[in-house]
């Protein structure tokens, strides 16, 4: 409950806008570079991709993802469910945060 309180204290609905506004341009960029059938190095393609769709632009965020990841390691599902829901109720654009609940259950 703590965390969920700190994210609404210090969530940046902006910063999530910006952040991804700057990715959108790479993202396109290794996108394309898997549409190419000559690609040889789609591995770190897709590892970039990955990376750029589970960034959210917002510390809090991420830090809620994180909670939830260390709860599925953990084995801890219902904790991880908890952070990704709340994570979902704050950011519900970011795919990552759905993915990652799914992945919970």
């Amino acid at each position: 409950m703590i965390l969920i309180a700190l994210a609404a204290t210090f969530w940046s609905p902006s910063a999530l806008a910006q952040a991804n506004d700057a990715n959108r341009e790479r993202l396109d960029r290794l996108l394309g570079g898997l549409a190419d059938p000559e690609a040889n190095n789609v591995p770190r393609l897709t590892n970039d991709i990955a990376r750029i769709w589970a960034r959210s632009g917002s510390d809090t965020a991420d830090l809620m993802l994180e909670r939830g990841r260390e709860g599925m390691d953990g084995g801890n599902f219902i904790v991880a469910v908890e952070h990704f829901t709340a994570l979902i109720n704050h950011t519900p654009d970011f795919a990552e945060a759905w993915n990652a609940r799914a992945t919970a259950y």
